[in-house]
């Protein structure tokens, strides 16, 4: 930016009397920031970067009220400051800054205003901006309050780093400026910018088998597969050329997603009708990509008896290596499959390829489940109208799988929230713990307490955040937060916490979040909990299982205090 500048959005009783304002360009002093942005003119002796010169809405006029007089540092020895030349002035109308002009441009990270010491001549609500012409200005921050200092960090955002393609950068104030990855999936990121590794060609592995369509080469071009030949209907359907006949002897399900277990079945039927009336109970042969003991046959998927099941032979299975099906020992047509899987996370495959084949080597596709809005869960009835290409409607907040999930702090504290252990659930029972589903942990800002002694089971060991330490740097609301990511989309519903004693770590209202995405985080809230003491499970609950009285937040189930 050319600009900087700090305005008043408040009227102002007397006149805006700052003594000085101090901005940094490497962060905010207590969190390391050294760098100060001073203008061309400034003698002061501290560690500063020159920018420019200073610009104001308009000085009083009088000597020792100059504009520049709120950048010479030397607010604790003089009583020299920078004073508006309104009176009474009205709210947007007095500000002060520093612009670059035609010199290079700089980026704020800092602002430190310090006031007059009499209310009437400060202001109550101060936005800091920026701009690259000196006519169009961009908020940056804000902060309020009657008192001599305010203090506020500005958080640098992906706009302020035109460059830089992906990764992610400090944004100078605790936390991290996400710019995904890079889209090519021969892009390597490196030094947050995206380098072609080399493009892939029409003979590469990955598109073994494709017959059609298009793909990207990896790096940003697109490769030419062509089109289907033949007539007759043909159709290219996920680079595969399909015939139009919907009758084959051979059908199968196959887990296109993987497993973070075993993938655990309870029951299959197939149906020939759309509405999975009548199942089709007559056939030839099951068929599986392997089982995990006899006891867990391929048959338990195909009897009727919900109190049995398949287990696939893989643990942890790849992308389509585990799947079951039926040979009939004759042409069908499939036009429904109602499907009950195990109630544990773990143990599910969220997304389903229906397949077909003749002779059961050759087989090919029919529909895909779970790819859109539809995500497959314990139970469910797959017919074409939830297929991938159908339109499908936004899941609800209370129903959507994602593999983001975090609780964030959002009460004031002014001593670091202190948490002993935390633990996911996927329900409400709070039995099936998620932790071997866990990629990694996610968290605020912390101090000297690892993130990971929240999640070790130790009740002598503990995870604490950066904020809190000290008194003028308190917890803001939302500012902190712990959470995972997980390996593959997941609701949660339930958190086991474990945390500080009321007035001494604890957070009183938490506040349960996800996101579906881990390139770009965009948070929204699942559920909010209020009064929490040293241990509780904090349950997610449908609003729709809610009392009479309108119930807006979450379930608490108390437990003994932590230790």
């Amino acid at each position: 930016w050319r600009a900087w500048r700090v305005r008043c959005l408040q009227g102002i009783v007397h006149r805006w009397e700052i003594r000085e304002l101090y901005l940094w360009g490497d962060g905010c002093p207590w969190y390391g920031g050294q760098v100060r942005l001073l203008p061309d003119t400034s003698s002061t002796a501290v560690n500063g970067t020159r920018v420019g010169s200073v610009t104001s809405s308009g000085d009083i006029g009088l000597l020792g009220y100059g504009r520049d007089n709120a950048f010479d540092g030397q607010a604790e020895t003089s009583q020299d400051s920078w004073m508006s030349s309104c009176s009474g002035c009205a709210a947007g109308e007095a500000w002060l800054g520093l612009d670059a002009g035609t010199g290079p441009r700089f980026s704020a990270i800092c602002a430190v205003i310090r006031e007059a010491e009499t209310p009437t001549s400060q202001c109550s609500r101060i936005a800091v901006e920026a701009s690259d012409n000196g006519s169009t200005w961009y908020p940056r921050g804000e902060v309020g309050g009657f008192r001599p200092e305010k203090r506020l960090c500005l958080a640098m955002q992906p706009e302020d780093y035109p460059l830089l393609d992906c990764g992610a950068v400090d944004d100078g104030c605790g936390g991290i400026v996400e710019f995904g990855v890079c889209a090519g999936d021969a892009q390597v990121c490196q030094s947050n910018r995206c380098y072609c590794l080399g493009r892939k060609d029409l003979s590469d592995p990955s598109f073994a088998g494709w017959e059609c369509g298009q793909v990207d080469d990896g790096c940003g071009r697109l490769l030419d597969f062509g089109t289907c030949s033949g007539g007759g209907g043909v159709t290219c359907k996920n680079h595969k050329c399909k015939e139009p006949t919907d009758f084959a002897s051979h059908w199968r399900l196959v887990c296109e997603s993987g497993t973070a277990g075993r993938w655990l079945v309870n029951d299959v039927t197939l149906h020939s009708e759309g509405l999975c009336f009548m199942p089709e109970r007559s056939y030839q042969t099951t068929l599986t990509s392997g089982s995990s003991s006899a006891l867990h046959g391929v048959k338990h998927a195909f009897d009727g008896d919900l109190g049995t099941q398949w287990g696939s032979q893989c643990n942890n299975c790849l992308p389509r290596e585990a799947w079951i099906g039926l040979n009939f020992g004759r042409p069908m047509r499939i036009l429904c499959v109602e499907f009950l899987q195990d109630e544990r996370t773990l143990q599910q495959c969220r997304q389903l390829v229906l397949e077909s084949s003749d002779d059961g080597k050759k087989w090919l596709e029919r529909a895909r489940y779970g790819f859109g809005s539809n995500i497959i869960r314990a139970s469910a009835m797959l017919n074409f109208a939830r297929s991938e290409e159908a339109e499908a409607a936004d899941l609800q907040r209370i129903k959507a799988f994602a593999p983001l999930w975090r609780i964030i702090c959002n009460s004031h504290l002014n001593r670091p929230w202190t948490v002993v252990d935390i633990e996911f659930f996927d329900d409400t029972g709070c039995s099936n713990r998620l932790r071997g589903a866990v990629v990694e942990p996610l968290y605020s800002r912390t101090s000297s307490w690892p993130p990971g002694n929240a999640f070790d089971a130790n009740p002598d060991t503990v995870w604490r955040s950066s904020c809190g330490q000290f008194p003028d740097d308190p917890c803001r609301e939302g500012q902190t937060y712990l959470g995972v990511r997980f390996q593959l989309p997941i609701i949660v519903k339930c958190v086991a916490l474990s945390q500080g004693r009321p007035g001494a770590g604890a957070c009183p209202h938490l506040v349960l979040q996800f996101s579906e995405s881990a390139e770009a985080p965009a948070w929204t809230h699942r559920e909010n909990f209020k009064d929490i003491g040293a241990f509780a499970y904090l349950v997610a609950t449908d609003p729709s299982e809610a009392s009479a009285a309108g119930r807006r937040t979450g379930g608490v189930r108390l437990g003994a205090a932590a230790a």
